[in-house]
């Protein structure tokens, strides 16, 4: 079993420079991580999951989306146009599958505390990657 992992993260002032780092990706059934961007979340578009990790960032309501309605390609996004959710991303992985879990942290917004220390014990989200990459 071959495992192709591409990590995306710094700036990028042109968002097709990774176009052909995904396709390859693609090619090879493997997992997109993005250790930059500073939101949580999950998108899964022809077979491929893409992470978004939270790098333990501080994002901003809005930040993570803008307030725009998800798509179909999100299958989980901490944060939205009200709340931000901080956090990071875990992943147990076996020679059978990937254990992926998402940890939002404690987070004050508008005066309130978003997700209690008891929330920061237990995943926010999680899913499991059985497909092996070719």
């Amino acid at each position: 079993m071959r495992n192709y992992v591409v990590e995306l993260g710094g700036i990028s002032t042109n968002e097709t420079d990774l176009a052909l780092l995904i396709e390859v990706v693609i090619q090879h059934q493997g997992v997109v991580i993005n250790g930059h961007n500073h939101c949580l979340g999950h998108f899964s578009q022809n077979n491929t999951n893409f992470i978004l990790s939270g790098a333990a960032g501080i994002s901003t309501s809005g930040d993570c989306n803008n307030g725009i309605a998800l798509g179909p390609y999100t299958l989980y996004l901490g944060a939205n146009n009200l709340t931000a959710a901080n956090g990071f991303v875990t992943l147990d992985i076996s020679s059978d599958w990937i254990n992926v879990e998402y940890y939002a942290r404690d987070t004050k917004f508008e005066g309130t505390d978003l997700y209690s220390v008891e929330c920061d014990l237990k995943p926010s989200y999680g899913f499991q990657i059985i497909q092996k990459s070719i």
